[in-house]
């Protein structure tokens, strides 16, 4: 009976494919945020480790959707997060998977 509560449980409660890929979404926009607002309180423009993502594109200026590297290759935007410095200047942070 145990074997059987078991197998069940993995079956209809483990991630699927389509799960796992919505939990990386989830986690590189949580790390876009996270670093977005760490440059903007620190002043820093520049890529640091860890890189979210497959590719990550940073961007600096004076409005939130400001530019960002892209990829040169066809992938997903799993992360897009901006914070506002104290001087007014945005910090734009992006993913792709």
């Amino acid at each position: 009976m145990k074997c059987i509560l078991l197998f069940l449980t993995l079956l209809f409660c483990s991630p699927t494919l389509a799960d796992d890929s919505q939990v990386k979404v989830h986690v590189d926009q949580k790390v876009c945020q996270a670093k977005a607002n760490y440059m903007a309180k620190h002043n820093v423009f520049d890529h640091y480790a860890p890189i979210v993502g497959w590719f990550e594109g940073i961007g600096y200026g004076s409005v939130p959707n400001c530019g960002t590297c892209t990829p040169s290759q066809q992938m997903r935007l799993t992360g897009d997060a901006v914070a506002k410095s104290a001087s007014g200047a945005y910090y734009r942070v992006r993913s792709w998977r």
